[in-house]
């Protein structure tokens, strides 16, 4: 059996510009202690092959010492062949940073934006076929893989690809749908650029799947991340597959939604808060985006800073407000005084479809009655 670590979408030297200074280099770090493990794991798990299916980097700004432990650590296991393909955020040019990077001879970068290919022997004594292709540019409207076969049917090949399969609008991305896919005859297509991993589908007599991003990088990418171990087995009857998830991130974004639904004060909110705060599991290596919704009492406006407190284990916490006061809308409709008229003036943004937009009239009718009322 040939057994296969595939990774993508690992962003290294991604900003994370959202964090304070020192959070943002905690992570940066973080994504580059995952490469390290990802290829540990890979060699010790008695692999024959690495794959890199591209965004192995976030840009064509690479510092010096992040590109200089990639090489490194690729070259501490010499006896794991190792495949990259360029992705659009780290396309393969000449007066690229790739043009700097001391790759050790077990690391085969793929630089051209068509299908070529090299070969290795598995462990078993199986050989391989590996192809792949490079971005050379941020964009390529085409798929070098469509409409290709492999060289040599009987052996296992093995396809390295930055690609889109979901979204035909999005064809700068190399998209190939899984029809395509289905009339290559490749056994196994090792997919980047979709940061959800998926589970190994059949088109044809072709396998495929995503692996995902090794680590979260936002609130779109939360859970745990990592990479998939693929054990690949070929025989007149056709190409049989395993796949393992192997997680490898040690910060992990999360989102939670805080039900406020008809709460009278501020305290109510903050204690349905409180109940969710003690329920997160190692929130020291936990980015939490935290939602408060339901419907909620005219004057009860959320504390944020206390409920930020509640939650000040976790390594990093954002409190998006999006509860909505309840007021009686037939009373104040018909109120003859300047409380009517003021409800009456917000009543059109109230009801506006533009959610941003009810969200500020609904906190300034909030803030005018309690100012009318003689609260503020």
């Amino acid at each position: 059996m040939a057994k296969i670590f595939h990774c993508a979408d690992l962003h290294l030297d991604s900003p994370f510009t959202s964090l304070t200074a020192e959070k943002s280099r905690i992570l940066r770090q973080s994504v580059l202690t995952a490469f390290s493990k990802a290829v540990d794991r890979a060699a010790s798990d008695g692999c024959d092959l690495m794959l890199i299916a591209g965004d192995l980097f976030d840009s064509d700004f690479v510092t010096a010492k992040t590109l200089e432990t990639v090489c490194a650590k690729l070259s501490s296991h010499p006896e794991l062949s190792v495949a990259i393909s360029p992705g659009n955020h780290d396309p393969y040019g000449k007066s690229s940073f790739w043009s700097r990077a001391k790759l050790p001879p077990n690391v085969h970068l793929f630089t051209e934006d068509r299908l070529t290919s090299f070969s290795i022997t598995s462990l078993d004594g199986e050989r391989i076929e590996v192809y792949g292709y490079a971005f050379t540019s941020p964009a390529m409207d085409r798929c070098p893989m469509a409409v290709t076969r492999p060289s040599d049917p009987d052996v296992i090949n093995i396809v390295c690809a930055h690609a889109d399969i979901y979204d035909p609008l999005r064809k700068k991305y190399a998209y190939i749908p899984p029809a395509e896919i289905a009339k290559t005859g490749y056994d196994y297509v090792a997919l980047g650029h979709i940061h959800t991993a998926t589970v190994p589908e059949k088109a044809g007599g072709t396998w495929y799947a995503y692996s995902g991003s090794l680590c979260g990088r936002g609130w779109d990418e939360c859970g745990e991340k990592g990479a998939l171990e693929i054990g690949i087995t070929k025989d007149g009857s056709g190409t049989n597959l395993t796949c393992q998830a192997v997680p490898i991130s040690e910060y992990r974004f999360e989102a939670l939604d805080c039900d406020c639904q008809g709460a009278d004060t501020p305290g109510d909110i903050t204690s349905a808060a409180d109940k969710i705060a003690s329920a997160v599991p190692d929130p020291g290596h936990i980015l939490l985006r935290l939602t408060l919704r339901g419907q909620i009492s005219p004057s009860c406006e959320p504390d944020i800073e206390r409920i930020r407190e509640r939650f000040s284990s976790c390594f990093a916490i954002e409190v998006e407000d999006k509860t909505q006061p309840v007021y009686d809308s037939a009373r104040l409709s018909e109120d003859p005084t300047v409380r009517g008229a003021f409800f009456r003036a917000l009543y059109p943004s109230l009801c506006s479809a533009d959610e941003n937009e009810r969200k500020k009239a609904a906190e300034a009718l909030r803030y005018g009655l309690a100012a009318l009322n003689g609260e503020l």
